[in-house]
């Protein structure tokens, strides 16, 4: 159908509109039989009037039952709407349009004891003016037949839409408005017909119709501002729902709420310089003791309903669930907490912390890449270059360790070795054990112990470094640092590459020695300045007193001054216990080698220093006063 086709049907439906002027209709009830004519006449409800040519009756078991029927007819609102030009059917987007309705002024009789009011309410657009004799029509045929023509025209004139007596009248009860009621088959609805007044009769009370509604039962869901605008601008034409029942609204279940991903298998992807970041999957959830894992959110009773004539419909109440933790969790309230460090996920639908995060293969991209875990980490196979593995606790590696960063919070083993391929770096915050470690950078801040060699590598230890156990045991070129000794069954290569043996030193410890040092300097110098400036203040205070100027410098100088002996107190303390723990090391620390030395080992023990020359056999070096010296290498030694 193109526009011009949509046009001409919108034509005839104008048409046939403009024949549909009234149409008699029935219906179990008034409002079925509205609802009946609102579907003869193409028309809302709201925009029908209408007359009771008969009023039903539900009769009694069906005996006497008689049906409404109605004239009903478009009203003068719905006519203007429905007469707009054909030409409008033209206008682009008149889709969108907002018609205001035209809407003729109105006026209101009210009539009680005696006194008559009227009302009188502006038209809207361009509805028609209100005509006097219309409205003295109108009240003549109500009855009131002695009224202030002046007081008419005023009202009219002014139209401020409040009521205002204007006459008088001679009541006559038989004509008063008529209610009936009628209730829908589960008692949530109560609707009230009125019967217009006649001639002296008066015009329906709020309080009439509440009490009204009250005798028969009404005591829920009176429409009280539907009802008060009804007896301010009555329109007998509809019926009045008075009364609304309300169903009733049923609890919700409690649930759990969780604080972390339950899907292992939603992945958050990290992007680096506009690039996804596959090595970094985040699929461990790392939490900490007393972190708040999931939140239970209680069942709720739900609302009542109630019938309007007062029986409660009762809610059902939301189903509860059983809250529980797995292992390593706890239940605080209505919260679930974490009771150590390490990874959360559900198991068998329980709030589970592990303290073990387990890798069955390799760690690479199809494993879910880098780890970063609170805990200790096993990893089944090995991990490839350019990954790396990080925990709180121990790491276990099966396989082998490549061109990689690893940092462990406790010890690290690694059943195979570590080949750096120059680059990466291996830390452990307690010992490190291996197979063997090649072209790595190593650093454990206790024991290193490795089984078959260390070749072309930086080892630090600050415990001891032991290679002896394998049959190829050696220690083979690079620099290796062991702060309480070095135990080895070969040293060096027969083509007498250069290897290079530190030990009864502890760079870390010697660094922040030296800094203290100079701190310490840059201090006692500062507090000397300090105390000069504030014993030159105190004289001249004595002598005659400061200036508002010196008196506040006096107060920072002192402030300075406390600081400056503070941090000097602190940091000799420091720097007394790290010199002490440095001289302890001169002391003990030694080189044992099971088996041979080659020439090209250069030692360095407790800052004293040695370079072989000649192999040689079973020795251990030592430090005496201030040269390596060497004994005979004794079994237990070991």
């Amino acid at each position: 159908m193109d526009l011009s086709d949509l046009k001409n049907f919108m034509k005839q439906q104008a048409e046939v509109d403009k024949k549909k002027q009234e149409t008699q209709v029935s219906g179990t009830t008034l409002e079925n039989a509205l609802n009946n004519a609102s579907m003869e006449l193409g028309l809302p409800i709201k925009h029908i009037n209408y007359e009771i040519l008969q009023k039903g009756n539900s009769g009694v078991l069906g005996i006497g039952k008689k049906e409404w029927l109605i004239i009903a007819y478009a009203s003068v609102a719905s006519k203007k709407v429905s007469a707009m030009s054909e030409d409008s059917f033209d206008v682009p987007g008149m889709e969108d349009i907002q018609i205001e309705e035209d809407v003729n002024a109105r006026f209101f009789i009210r009539l009680n004891d005696g006194i008559a009011k009227l009302k009188v309410e502006a038209p809207k657009g361009a509805g028609k003016e209100l005509e006097q004799k219309l409205v003295e029509d109108a009240l003549l045929q109500r009855g009131v037949n002695s009224f202030k023509k002046d007081k008419v025209k005023s009202l009219i004139r002014n139209s401020d839409g409040k009521y205002h007596e204007v006459g008088s009248y001679i009541h006559n009860t038989p004509a008063d408005t008529l209610l009936d009621i009628t209730m829908d088959s589960e008692d949530m609805k109560a609707t009230l017909i009125f019967t217009p007044p006649g001639h002296g009769g008066d015009d329906v009370l709020y309080e009439t119709i509440l009490d009204y509604l009250s005798q028969h039962g009404i005591v829920f869901g009176i429409q009280e501002e539907t009802i008060k605008n009804f007896v301010d601008s009555p329109d007998y034409a509809f019926p009045l729902d008075a009364a609304l029942g309300k169903l009733p609204i049923n609890g919700s279940d409690a649930y759990v709420e969780y604080l972390f991903e339950t899907d292992r298998q939603h992945l958050t992807l990290e992007e680096v310089d506009g690039r996804v970041d596959f090595k970094n999957m985040k699929m461990i959830q790392n939490v900490r003791e007393g972190d708040i894992l999931a939140k239970k959110h209680p069942l709720t009773q739900g609302e009542n309903g109630s019938t309007v004539l007062g029986k409660m419909l009762p809610a059902k109440p939301g189903k509860d669930i059983v809250f529980e933790a797995g292992e390593n969790a706890e239940i605080v309230g209505d919260e679930i907490r974490s009771s150590i460090d390490g990874q959360v996920f559900l198991l068998n639908n329980k709030v589970t912390v592990d303290p073990v995060y387990l890798v069955k293969g390799d760690v690479c991209l199809k494993t879910g890449g880098n780890i970063d875990f609170l805990g200790t980490v096993i990893v089944k196979g090995s991990v490839e270059d350019g990954f790396s593995v990080k925990a709180t606790k121990n790491i276990e590696i099966a396989g082998t360790v490549g061109k990689c960063n690893i940092q462990a919070g406790g010890d690290l083993m690694v059943s195979q070795g570590i080949n750096g391929r120059d680059g990466g770096l291996v830390e452990s915050k307690g010992s490190i054990f291996a197979k063997f470690i090649e072209n790595a950078h190593v650093k454990a801040d206790l024991d290193v112990v490795v089984h078959d060699g260390i070749v072309n590598s930086v080892v630090d230890a600050k415990g001891m470094v032991k290679c002896h156990s394998g049959k190829r045991a050696a220690i083979v070129g690079g620099v290796t640092r062991a702060t309480q000794g070095l135990l080895s069954k070969t040293l060096g290569t027969i083509a007498g590459s250069e290897t290079v043996v530190e030990v009864g030193f502890d760079p870390e410890k010697r660094e922040r020695y030296l800094e203290l040092e100079t701190l310490i300097e840059q201090i006692t110098s500062e507090l000397s300045d300090v105390s000069l400036n504030v014993n030159t203040l105190l004289k001249t205070s004595d002598r005659g007193g400061l200036t508002e100027e010196k008196k506040e410098s006096l107060k920072r100088l002192r402030s300075r001054q406390e600081e400056l002996n503070v941090d000097l107190s602190n940091f000799t303390e420091e720097y007394n216990s790290i010199k002490e723990y440095l001289e302890s090391l001169k002391s003990g620390a030694e080189v044992a080698v099971e088996g041979k030395v080659f020439a090209g080992v250069k030692l360095n023990i407790s800052g004293a220093e040695m370079r072989v020359r000649n192999e040689i056999k079973l020795v251990t070096f030592y430090k005496e006063g201030p040269v390596v010296k060497i004994k005979i290498f004794a079994q237990n030694e070991k």
